[in-house]
């Protein structure tokens, strides 16, 4: 019976193996088709949305659908969409080649602008079409890197397009220098020549880059016009002063002022030439000319001296107001970081200041070492504080004077760290400075502990012993501590050394204990 069941169910298994077989065709089209018609519903609802189907591949809202525009693409140009299909997505609007109608519509600005101005070179700043100047500046950039197809370059040759506007208009001006060399015999053209300003300007930045962005061509050209390179040493140091005051002018509008920082990211060389010409000054070899056009635009010759002089004075304002000069590191007056400063010159005092400049802060009552007076005060605030109690173990919690609690601790910590100087922690020794007061108290109780053995003949102190009750609590303490496992182990063999007892027993045969208070009598019972 057994034999002719599985019989039965290995022919219905077979069977079903073969029918999945010959309707898988049909089911995965009947998918493919359901999946079809989902990303059509998609795309109408984003062309009701955005007006097109222009769909990303990154479109963020929905990965999967930009994902599938793109694939659809590709299946079209590989030739398996149906007719059908391709005809619901003509229907929707769908564009095909989506990159070759964005190239035909910038063609056809780049022709309207061409009519209107004569010539393709679309500035980078174009406010009336910033698309098209960045469209344009990519097909350059794209022809450089050689992915540019022929059709488009062959298509943009034929508007005269220019690959490289800055050549062409390198060729214009070396044209219309051969027209200034015929008209005056030479190619000195002066910086502010008022028949052609654009001349004279590109002949003076060209002599000053000495010819940097010219290929050899142009060079070539430049010498068979007789065009004069070699200028002298002065002369070039006034068409570079000429720039750098320029440079400093417009650092002064932006910024209010013309302390140009040595290392000025925008512009390094302008921070470089501003500490070039201080140190020209000072050392004497600045011309009267060039210090009076430079003090014209309100330069300040010494700024570090000028800053000292604020925070001077910002520093009086803070003494005045907290009655002394230790200003707090992120302390700010105003634009001014009057906190980093004061410990600057803490850092900086024999280096950065002269003799004049500290006696004048001096004058302020200025504290060059505030942690070192701190530390003095502090030492003569635990003196005052053994006086008054007999020891320096200031408690945490010291309500009379909580820095000094904080202090004490610090120190210890300190010196557990090696963070304390030789010579704080033989200051602190030299006055008798306990620097572990729970080792010193654990030795003092060991010490009376034995004591009370010695007197009692046992070491079975009850928390009740009014004779010495710290030793009480303590002794129940350290049983405590055992039980919990957190006594280590020397502790309890100093212990065991002495006979402390770790359970003593408290019943009819325990040993005798010291008690606080004599054994209460029972009452007698009244009689009914």
């Amino acid at each position: 019976m057994s034999a002719h069941r599985s019989e039965v169910l290995m022919l219905s298994t077979g069977t079903a193996i073969a029918e999945l077989k010959r309707l898988q065709p049909e089911w995965f089209r009947i998918r493919r088709r359901y999946l079809f018609l989902e990303m059509v519903k998609r795309l109408k609802a984003f062309r009701r949305k955005h007006g097109h189907c222009n769909v990303s591949w990154q479109y963020a809202t929905d990965p999967q659908f930009g994902q599938w525009v793109v694939w659809i693409r590709r299946a079209k140009r590989f030739g398996t969409l149906s007719n059908q299909q391709i005809a619901e997505l003509d229907a929707l609007g769908l564009d095909w080649n989506p990159s070759e109608t964005r190239y035909r519509e910038m063609i056809q600005r780049l022709k309207e602008f061409k009519k209107q101005r004569g010539h393709c070179n679309v500035p980078e700043g174009h406010t009336h079409d910033p698309g098209l100047a960045v469209w344009i500046t990519t097909r350059r950039k794209h022809r450089r890197l050689g992915i540019l197809s022929n059709r488009q370059i062959t298509e943009l040759d034929a508007l005269g397009f220019d690959w490289n506007p800055f050549k062409g208009r390198r060729h214009e001006m070396i044209q219309r220098l051969k027209a200034f060399k015929t008209k005056n015999g030479h190619c000195n053209v002066p910086v502010r020549y008022p028949a052609d300003t654009k001349l004279g300007r590109w002949a003076w930045r060209i002599r000053a880059t000495r010819g940097a962005t010219l290929s050899k061509q142009e060079i070539s050209k430049l010498d068979a016009l007789g065009f004069d390179w070699h200028f002298s040493e002065i002369g070039r140091q006034k068409i570079v002063r000429h720039l750098m005051v320029r440079r400093l002018k417009a650092f002064k509008k932006m910024n209010g002022h013309c302390n140009v920082p040595a290392r000025y990211p925008a512009d390094l060389k302008l921070g470089g030439w501003v500490m070039h010409v201080r140190t020209k000054k000072r050392s004497g070899t600045l011309s009267n000319q060039q210090i009076a056009e430079l003090d014209a635009i309100g330069f300040d010759w010494n700024p570090s001296e000028d800053k000292r002089r604020e925070m001077i004075q910002h520093l009086r304002a803070f003494s005045k107001t907290h009655g002394h000069c230790n200003v707090p590191h992120r302390y700010a007056a105003g634009q001014n970081q009057l906190g980093h400063w004061v410990a600057y010159i803490r850092r900086k005092k024999s280096e950065a200041l002269s003799t004049r400049q500290v006696a004048e802060l001096d004058a302020l009552g200025f504290d060059w070492n505030p942690s070192e007076t701190r530390r003095h005060e502090m030492v003569q605030r635990l003196k005052a504080f053994k006086k008054q109690h007999g020891h320096y173990n200031v408690p945490q919690r010291y309500t009379a004077d909580p820095a000094l609690a904080i202090w004490v601790a610090t120190r210890r910590t300190h010196k557990r760290l090696k963070n304390l100087s030789t010579q704080q922690i033989a200051e602190l020794d030299a006055i008798g400075f306990d620097w572990n007061p729970s080792k010193t108290r654990r030795r003092e109780m060991v010490q009376r502990l034995k004591e009370f053995k010695k007197q009692h003949g046992h070491c079975n102190v009850t928390r009740q012993y009014t004779t010495d009750p710290h030793l009480g609590q303590w002794v129940s303490g350290v049983r405590r501590a055992k039980r919990s496992g957190v006594l280590p182990k020397w502790q309890i063999a100093e212990l065991d050394a002495i006979g402390f007892d770790w359970n003593p027993a408290f019943g009819p045969t325990a040993k005798p204990i010291a008690r606080a208070y004599p054994r209460r009598r029972p009452m007698p019972c009244r009689a009914s």
